[in-house]
């Protein structure tokens, strides 16, 4: 069963402090920005606190543990 704080959001709707599952380990976001795919269409850059980088699809669903939640 999934953390009730738990949530599910658009990788464009992850903010700075958000914590996000990658790869099944839950990891803290340092900053976000947008890109461009060569196509036109936009990607979500999710910088991780690690210094691992993570390029999404915009709209790709994501699991988030929101800054406020986890305390």
């Amino acid at each position: 069963m999934a953390d009730e704080k738990e949530q599910q959001r658009s990788a464009f709707r992850v903010r700075r402090g958000d914590r996000v599952c990658i790869g099944g380990c839950w990891r803290e976001v340092a900053d976000t920005h947008i890109e461009r795919y060569a196509t036109g269409g936009s990607a979500t850059v999710l910088v991780l606190r690690t210094g691992r980088r993570v390029r999404l699809p915009a709209t790709a669903l994501v699991a988030v543990m929101p800054v406020d939640a986890s305390l």
